[in-house]
């Protein structure tokens, strides 16, 4: 993992801000358990936008809670 670079030559500088979001729900047990995660850069311009987030689902490492 590289560290955070503030440069304006840095790619992730001229990227912008990003909304990180994180998605919860309940499990069999009502447990709140992640759902899906995803990122979306924030435009520079003001104004209202509309954005599509890509949205991962983490896979269960064990067979129990695949069914949960």
């Amino acid at each position: 993992v590289q560290p955070w670079c503030q440069t304006p030559s840095h790619p992730h500088f001229l990227a912008g801000p990003q909304i990180v979001l994180s998605v919860y729900g309940p499990d069999f047990f009502g447990h709140d358990v992640v759902r899906g995660y995803g990122a979306v850069h924030v435009p520079f311009v003001p104004g209202r936008h509309k954005r599509t987030i890509a949205m991962f689902v983490p896979e269960s490492s064990s067979r129990l809670q695949q069914f949960t």
